[in-house]
């Protein structure tokens, strides 16, 4: 890890485990593009058929939608603070620099639907503690528009899984409209980074979290970029990034991440 990312480990296992905590470090492979375009359709990675596997993330039933009377920029608002948490714990970031070059992906997508499945806990595994587990847990779809760092693991091409990014039972129409830039990590290489060993799940390559839940979405509303707002005070508490690239034109921002990925 970065020297400058500060790491707070307080409780950060157990939160890896619960409703809405969230997390997302890393660096692309060696002589891997870090700006990389993924056209719809294209082919995803193949996966070996493992009985280890757990069962796929099946689509949440259709709800009736309770934000049909907001505006994109509400409807966003609801969506995101509702699947983020905002205390310090886990990965957090000083800069754009920082957290940039401590994602395993960063990608620019959309919101387009969410999945339900499970993921291993973080503990020591059953036979070792008896404490291992699986925690059902929501995924958001992202419809990834560009990858600026890393290569992204796809079930579906096109798609990556971000867990604890969605709502029960919400509705297609709830979700957040236009494009986010969002700063990942990738479960199993995390598993790898911190020393914990693999997980039983085959699939768990598949799926990415954000390491916290206020500094790693930007949000595209209208041209202008739009961070993830907590409550009062909050920035206070937790420092200044990102709250100052609030209000910033988003192609500025966008581009900003493009050269510091490239250059890592």
């Amino acid at each position: 890890m970065e020297p400058g990312a500060r790491q707070v480990r307080i409780m950060w296992w157990h939160r890896l485990t619960v409703a809405g905590a969230l997390i997302v470090i890393g660096c692309a492979a060696p002589g891997a593009s870090l700006v990389q375009t993924v056209p719809p359709g294209s082919g995803s990675p193949s996966v070996a058929p493992t009985s280890a596997s757990t069962p796929a993330p099946t689509p949440s039933a259709e709800p009736t939608s309770i934000t049909g009377h907001m505006s994109p920029r509400e409807r966003s608002d609801w969506f995101w603070e509702g699947v983020s948490d905002f205390g310090r714990y886990g990965f957090t970031y000083d800069s754009l620099a920082e957290i940039t070059k401590d994602s395993h992906l960063v990608v620019l997508g959309r919101i387009v639907d969410t999945q339900r499945g499970q993921l291993e806990s973080f503990e020591a595994p059953p036979e070792e503690s008896g404490i291992g587990s699986t925690h059902n847990v929501i995924f958001g779809v992202v419809a990834v528009d560009e990858v600026l760092k890393g290569e992204p693991e796809m079930k579906v091409a096109g798609q990556v899984l971000v867990a604890r990014t969605g709502l029960p039972d919400l509705a297609a129409a709830d979700l957040p409209q236009g494009q986010v830039l969002l700063f990942l990590k990738n479960y199993a290489q995390l598993r790898e980074d911190e020393g914990v060993g693999p997980s039983s799940d085959a699939d768990d390559r598949f799926y990415y979290s954000r390491a916290n839940g206020y500094q790693c979405v930007l949000r595209d509303i209208n041209g202008t970029t739009r961070i993830v707002d907590g409550p009062r005070g909050w920035e206070e508490a937790l420092g200044p990034f990102p709250s100052q690239l609030d209000g910033r034109p988003f192609h500025e921002v966008l581009d900003r991440v493009r050269a510091l990925a490239a250059g890592m």
